[in-house]
């Protein structure tokens, strides 16, 4: 097996194991889940490992864009083609092979927290100036909002001095108590 197709063979499974049946659950269509794999699967990691962080946001918007066209009628929701990116970049991130390939260390500043109500119900513990709309759900979220819960995740993060994308796994889990603040 040449190395090409191990980044592959690894992608893949990295893109199976990130997006499970509850990660994209009730958003609207069936099928979901196998898109999002198999999108993910395939997507050019290449642009995610840079230390720009227009590049990344402008990438990661345009692969937004193009999961959530690809997913069926009544499921094009762009939140959960977001979520479904974010969960599968973390864990891009997180998978060491993966990471050092593509250089994705670079764009650790970058990575978005994946959206969903357990994120969203732990980060209003922390909101304590009230700036968060109403959480939508993953199938109603958009970018305006989205945009608004990632800056909160940020200020906490620099608070925590941690990087965001870890806070998933603070508040996921429902241990939002263990981030400090200074």
């Amino acid at each position: 097996m040449n190395s090409l197709e191990l980044n592959r063979t690894i992608q893949s499974f990295v893109a199976s194991d990130s997006i499970s049946p509850s990660t994209l659950r009730g958003q609207g269509a069936k099928g979901v889940v196998a898109i999002a794999r198999q999108y993910l699967a395939t997507l050019d990691l290449q642009p995610f490992g840079v230390s720009s962080q227009k590049d990344f946001t402008n990438h990661l918007d345009k692969c937004t864009l193009s999961l959530q066209r690809r997913f069926p009628e009544g499921a094009r929701n762009w939140g959960a083609a977001r979520k479904a990116i974010n969960v599968f970049l973390r864990n891009c991130y997180y998978n060491q092979f993966l990471c050092v390939q593509f250089n994705l260390h670079l764009a650790v500043a970058f990575y978005e927290v994946p959206l969903d109500s357990f994120v969203a119900g732990e980060l209003r513990k922390f909101d304590t100036q009230n700036v968060l709309p109403k959480w939508p759900g993953v199938k109603n979220l958009d970018k305006q909002t989205s945009a608004i819960y990632q800056s909160v995740l940020g200020q906490i993060a620099i608070q925590s001095a941690i990087d965001r994308v870890h806070l998933d796994v603070f508040l996921w889990q429902k241990q939002g108590r263990a981030l400090t603040r200074r």
